[in-house]
């Protein structure tokens, strides 16, 4: 597995004895410090270093750190011959579990799992040459599951139409909204087909299909049965409205949130009526230290 060599922590940079080299894994904790003490959240970015810089520039010395994120590094992994696996020889969560450790990750279940990635254990294969990220995403195209890293470790979590809303923002407090907006986008499909040997799974989302039309995606299943493939049809056309951009918040960090949380926003200036939901799809933290050292939170908004 990968441990940190490295963490920074919202107050102080901790070291563990081990030289900052490429390849070193670097954990960074942002947080808050209250009358608890420094508390940091527990879903911080780490990175892989790639690249480490030093240089002068404007009269300061400047060390920059480059990373890859856990995805990028899970494609550095590539298989170095054929892996096949008969049908029920493992589950789909088994499956993952092996190559995210080939990869040397851990992989765990956060929240209550589908029923079908334990149920489902298809004939399976990777060839030659293919990577770790491509392995994965074709395995999580099974099941309802998504993904989402914490720490070194691969989480998967169920993105369910009933999820509850875990926080809310309002022009009117307690959290300030620095500047944000609403975006009605076009669908990135609303129709998915899965071929199988034997069988065609589809799925077709009529949501004002009279306007935006038909936005079809075709792939194939070279092992499914016809109740995978319509299982996966249904999947894709539900990432696709998860997917699909509905605006950001631009706000004071709120380290508590996590990826894939949903969120309630009342802004009706930044194009947002009152206790509109969405999802978190993406989250960018970035520290301006032209503005006083200002930390600015990205909020990166898709469906519900």
């Amino acid at each position: 597995m990968h441990p940190p060599l490295f963490t920074l922590g919202p107050v102080t940079f901790y070291s563990y004895g081990a030289a900052m080299v490429v390849g070193a894994r670097v954990d960074i904790s942002h947080g808050y410090t209250t009358s608890a003490g420094d508390e940091t959240s527990r879903l911080g970015p780490f990175y892989f270093l790639t690249e480490i810089r030093h240089a002068f520039r404007d009269g300061q010395a400047v060390l920059e750190l480059v990373g890859e994120s856990g995805w990028a590094w899970l494609a550095r992994w590539r298989a170095r011959r054929t892996f096949h696996f008969a049908s029920g020889a493992k589950n789909v969560f088994q499956l993952l579990q092996y190559f995210a450790a080939r990869a040397g990750f851990d992989l765990a279940a956060s929240g209550a799992s589908s029923a079908v990635i334990t149920s489902l254990a298809p004939a399976f294969q990777v060839g030659p040459d293919e990577d770790g990220r491509s392995v994965v995403r074709r395995l999580l195209a099974m099941v309802p599951e998504v993904g989402r890293w914490n720490g070194a470790k691969l989480e998967l979590r169920q993105v369910l139409a009933a999820d509850a809303s875990v926080y809310s923002y309002d022009v009117a407090g307690p959290h300030v909204l620095y500047a944000g907006e609403r975006v009605r986008s076009f669908p990135v499909l609303n129709h998915a087909r899965v071929v199988g040997p034997s069988a065609i799974g589809e799925s077709i989302d009529f949501t004002d299909l009279d306007v935006v039309l038909d936005q079809a995606a075709v792939r194939r299943d070279p092992y499914g049965t016809s109740t995978d493939l319509g299982n996966e049809a249904a999947g894709d056309v539900r990432e696709a409205l998860v997917l699909t951009p509905a605006g950001d918040l631009v706000i004071p960090p709120n380290v508590g949130h996590e990826l894939w949380d949903v969120i309630t926003v009342t802004a009706s200036r930044m194009g947002w009526p009152a206790a509109t939901t969405a999802r978190v799809i993406g989250q960018r933290l970035e520290f301006d230290r032209a503005r006083q050292g200002r930390f600015r939170q990205t909020l990166e908004l898709g469906g519900v």
